[in-house]
């Protein structure tokens, strides 16, 4: 099997000091370390304790994928299910680290088909780490004709090798984030961080230990933010970034079947950088093509 960067370009760095529960799933359960790092305790009925650790640093903080799928946990658990996560923007205050935190909902407004939520994640010193807008809705009372008419996606996969024809990140990789060990990465589009080539990356991604069997809010945002910031492929050296703000759009019905041997494409490509700061559009796609969601993310270079 081979991989689109060569052995060297593969000794991957990225350091992004990043500053799901979905609605209660069966697989909801103590065991994996991704759905273990998402066990939220409730102290009152909107606000909800969590044990953060080590294995998910990113940089001086926990990796911004997990502190956004623990706002997705929290927030679902607030709204119910019925309610549906279409949109989600956090903003990363500072670094989320190792041990207690807190997150706090607030209902905004709770409307007819949708509920704004807000919420703030405090560390024990009761300091913001992290801010989150959570937009959750039902489907709408359409006539069938129209909206078939406005069901659609005109955008398409970019053609990258199979999964299964490319070879994984090694776990030994030196330089990259602690968290990267919970992942399987398999870069299939771009160049390689350091190596002054497009502003492009991308990778088939999963979970290194098998155990999740569906796609919800919370695995895509923990999917779509860690591959490295596409920027660093630009770039002629490796150099740390933080991600500052981002917002996902839910595209698809969630939550559905994930095969054990699956993974998901995500891809980010830099728009624009200008004084240190840039912007990036993120896409999470399935192996059949169906684009899940999308994000967009400002970050900046530290």
């Amino acid at each position: 099997m081979s991989s689109p960067f060569g052995e060297e370009q593969q000794n991957l760095f990225w350091v992004v000091a990043d500053v799901q529960v979905g609605r209660q799933q069966a697989w909801d359960i103590m065991g994996h370390p991704f759905l273990s790092a998402l066990q939220i305790t409730p102290t009152s009925p909107t606000c909800f304790a969590v044990d953060l650790n080590e294995d998910w640093l990113q940089g001086k903080g926990t990796f911004g994928g997990l502190v956004s799928a623990i706002f997705v946990r929290a927030g679902q658990r607030v709204v119910g299910p019925e309610r549906i996560l279409r949109a989600l923007t956090v903003s990363f205050c500072a670094p989320a680290r190792p041990g207690r935190v807190t997150v706090d909902v607030e209902k905004i407004r709770e409307g007819a088909r949708i509920t704004t939520l807000r919420a703030l994640m405090r560390d024990d010193a009761e300091q913001v780490v992290a801010a989150a807008t959570l937009t959750c809705a039902v489907a709408r009372a359409v006539d069938p004709a129209l909206l078939a008419a406005a069901t659609f996606s005109p955008t398409t996969m970019p053609d990258v090798p199979a999964p299964a024809t490319l070879d994984p990140m090694p776990t030994d990789t030196p330089f990259v984030p602690g968290f990267t060990k919970n992942f399987d990465f398999r870069f299939a589009w771009g160049d390689a961080p350091g190596s002054s080539g497009a502003p492009k990356v991308g990778a088939w991604l999963s979970f290194r230990e098998p155990g999740v069997d569906i796609v919800d809010e919370a695995f895509v945002v923990a999917m779509l933010d860690a591959v490295p910031p596409a920027l660093l492929s630009a770039l002629p050296q490796m150099v740390p970034a933080a991600s500052v703000e981002w917002t996902v759009q839910f595209l698809q019905p969630l939550p559905r079947p994930l095969r054990a041997d699956e993974c998901v494409l995500v891809t980010s490509v830099t728009r624009s950088a200008r004084d240190g700061y840039a912007d990036e559009m993120d896409e999470l796609w399935t192996e059949d093509g169906l684009l899940l969601a999308q994000a967009r993310q400002t970050y900046t270079l530290t």
